[in-house]
């Protein structure tokens, strides 16, 4: 299914693909002079908050299209980013407007450039596509293990979002904390007069358990180590 908020190639713009209902349901669609409820035509990608695993794949310097961190591109990159051939390096400053451009040592400081030149080389792409495989697949069954069981109550598996200040990043993707739809009689542990997450999510720290306070959705309390 295409993407229902899709970026421009530029990647300065984010634009939905919509439709409104039509014929006497117009009236339906609008709600005020300046909102209009819509469809979207397609899915759209939910980035969790509190969590960052490694990625499957990225965009390499000069390449406006990622590519997968298991392309021989990639180990390359990451035995020496720093090379003449990847160009300048470049940041935005506090003020979220102004770009400057220079080498890594005057973009990055020579001390932070010296210790990531001790953690690169030809290592590191296939180390980096280690942990994304390992998330990846982790999360996968975790999802799995709550669809099955659904499927197995004959109940729609379904995920419940839970958002902060900011809704959604620069690539389209909603921002929010995930879990399992649950019911009002569903029994769910609790913690410190906290609801836990009925999957636990991979993190960088390992398996986490997240926490929310019933009455105060949107805000992310604990992340608690888990085992298994």
């Amino acid at each position: 299914m295409a993407k229902a908020i899709r970026q421009s190639r530029d990647n300065t713009l984010l634009y939905p693909i919509t439709s409104v209902l039509t014929g006497n349901k117009v009236k339906q669609s609008v709600y005020d002079g300046d909102t209009v409820n819509v469809s979207l035509d397609g899915d759209f990608g939910v980035r969790f908050l509190g969590i960052d695993t490694a990625e499957m794949s990225f965009t390499l310097p000069g390449n406006q299209d990622p590519i997968s961190i298991k392309d021989p591109a990639w180990k390359t990159f990451l035995t020496n980013p720093f090379a003449s051939q990847y160009g300048d390096f470049s940041r935005i400053e506090l003020d979220g407007i102004t770009k400057v451009q220079g080498n890594a040592e005057t973009i990055l400081s020579g001390e932070l450039v010296n210790y990531l030149r001790n953690k690169l080389g030809p290592q590191c792409a296939a180390n980096h596509s280690f942990h994304a495989d390992k998330a990846h697949r982790w999360l996968e069954q975790l999802i799995k293990n709550d669809v099955d069981e659904r499927n197995r109550q004959q109940r729609q598996y379904r995920f419940f979002l839970a958002f902060s200040y900011t809704m959604a990043d620069r690539y389209g993707r909603l921002l929010a904390f995930v879990r399992r739809h649950v019911r009002k009689d569903e029994n769910l542990p609790i913690m410190n007069g906290c609801l836990r997450m009925a999957t636990p999510l991979l993190t960088s720290f390992g398996p986490m358990s997240i926490l929310f306070k019933p009455n105060q959705i949107g805000v992310l309390l604990y992340r608690v180590p888990i085992s298994y």
